[in-house]
């Protein structure tokens, strides 16, 4: 009902693309998760590169990416 509420139709959509792709690389990050502790020795520093690779990425995408999901689970919010 209200609209854009005044932001540029652009904007929206490159902060929209954004946030999906923030997302897709934070469901890479839980995977690799879940696989680093079921992982062989060996494979595990591939994995470990692997999730510092696509954190760094989110980071760029998303730059409060840990912050504000600290601030989220924090007790008493």
């Amino acid at each position: 009902a209200d609209g854009l509420e005044g932001r540029e139709p652009d904007a929206v959509f490159a902060r929209a693309v954004d946030w999906i792709e923030a997302r897709r690389l934070e469901r890479e990050i839980d995977k690799l998760d879940r696989e680093i502790p079921l992982a062989s020795a060996a494979e595990q520093p591939q994995l470990l590169a692997e999730k510092r690779r696509v954190f760094d990425v989110l980071r760029v995408k998303y730059p409060r990416f840990k912050i504000a999901s600290r601030r989220s689970s924090a007790p008493g919010t």
